[in-house]
This record gives C-alpha cells, structure tokens and sequence, in this order.
C-alpha cells in the first residue's frame, strides 16, 4: 500500500457524530447513520477475483459485484436483503445491531443472547422493522411479519434480524417497491428525511452506490441488496467505506463514535 486517506478523518469522524448526536438531543431527530470513505492507492492494482472470490461463502453474506463505466468496479458482500419479489409475492426484512461471533459455541451463545436482551439495540432494530412494515403495509394487499426479533448469524458477525412476507397491491411494481423502502433506517436513519439531510450536511463525500439498493429485475420477479459492506475498486486505488448509527441512547451515553465495526445496516 502507497497511501490512505480517510475522509472524514478521526479528529473530523468525532466532531460530526458529536454533532449528530447533539442534533438527535434537540428532536426529532431520532437516529442518524453517518459513513466513512477510506481512499487506497497501491503500487500494482488488486485484481476483482482476488477481491471478490468466495467472499460470499465465506462470510455467509449476499456478494455483491458491478462493473462500471471506465473500468471501476462495485464489490461487496452484504448481511442485508432489501426485497425479494416471486410474482406479486414479496419478501423483506429488517435488519440492525451487531456484536461479533464467539470463538467456541457457548460463547458464541452468550453474545448472541447479549444482543438479543440489549435495549440499545432493541431500539434501533425497532426503527427500522416499524419503519419496514409500516412501508410494506403502504404497498401490500396484506402482510405479515416473524412473531419474534431472531439472529442473524454470519461467519464473523451477528445481527438482529425480523422477516417479512406480503402480497403486493396491483398496481405496484419494482420502481414503487424501491422507492418505498430505501431508504431503511438500517443506512440513513429515523425519521428518514431528517436523517437524510443531517447526513448531507455531515458526510464530506457522495455515497455513489454505497448503501443503495442494488439488484435486477425480471418479468416473474426481482431481487435488490442493501449494498453495504462495499467498495470501489478502480485500477490501483480501492475505496472503502464503513458507517455507524448514532441514536438518542447514544447520545445519552456519548458513544458510537466508532466506524471499526459496525456498517449501516448493522
């Protein structure tokens, strides 16, 4: 590696979750998810396989992978399904909070209980399934959603996770779907307009592709990621980017200052 930049940077990364959360204090502001980009230059260009091979086995995640005009490539692998549609059947789910894997089974256990009694995290997973329901409610003819917040285990991460199953309206197709739900608080925030602006306001970069939704569609059915865990591959030069939501509990606490682990859908 010849060189990095992280943008924001640390001193700048603080001073804009510091701000965010005393923006959440004043209301209404409830959640804000707030990125970094990290700019990689090396002396001989990552190749896309060496990138991208078995990421998705591996992880357990959905891979993710776009060639752009000029030869810059999107690749990721993320937790996140924004919606699945077979027909006018249509699956989502919501998915937010985080804590690592256990190093044997029993501790894997403890964590994952861990988050499933956190009150924190309870909360924020619950901006963003009442956010989903509420859209899906918006869009369907009738759905219906898991009795019980589960986990979602993946090979090195764990996750709240609740599912979603409904039949669409008639006249809704993808283009309505997509507007609908991106963006979920998981990536933006509650409510999302206001969320929308304070990270406009705060993130020094365009997100481009980053935690959009990303996907295909079909005559029969379509299928569209929250891209996140992502990044940019252009030649030599490899961007990064992770996120972390801040939330009133948080700014309680003054925590979540750290984009280390968590990425906005977590």
């Amino acid at each position: 590696m010849l060189h990095r930049a992280d943008r924001p940077d640390r001193a700048a990364w603080v001073a804009a979750v510091e701000g965010a959360l005393a923006r959440i204090e004043r209301g209404p502001l409830q959640k804000v998810v707030l990125a970094r980009r990290t700019d990689f230059r090396f002396a001989e260009a990552p190749t896309r396989s060496c990138c991208c091979t078995g990421c998705g086995r591996r992880t357990r995640g959905i891979p993710l992978r776009l060639r752009a005009e000029g030869g810059a490539t999107f690749l990721g692998v993320s937790p996140e399904r924004l919606y699945r549609r077979e027909g006018r059947r249509i699956l989502s789910e919501a998915v937010a909070g985080t804590r690592r894997r256990g190093d044997s089974e029993r501790e894997d256990q403890a964590i994952g209980d861990a988050l499933l009694d956190s009150e924190k995290d309870r909360r924020e997973h619950r901006f963003v399934a009442d956010t989903v329901g509420r859209k899906l409610g918006e869009i369907c003819r009738s759905y219906r959603a898991d009795h019980e917040v589960s986990l979602l285990k993946l090979a090195r991460l764990q996750h709240l996770c609740r599912r979603f199953e409904g039949t669409l309206r008639g006249s809704v197709d993808d283009v309505a779907i997509v507007a609908a739900l991106h963006p979920t608080p998981a990536v933006a925030g509650n409510p999302t307009a206001a969320a929308v602006a304070e990270i406009a306001s705060r993130e020094p970069f365009h997100r481009g592709w980053y935690a959009g939704p990303l996907g295909w569609v079909g005559p029969r059915g379509a299928d569209f990621t929250v891209a996140i865990r992502s990044g940019l591959l252009n030649g030599n030069r490899l961007a990064l980017f992770t996120g972390a939501g801040s939330c009133a509990a948080r700014a309680r606490s003054r925590s979540g200052r750290s984009s280390r682990t968590s990425s906005p859908a977590s």
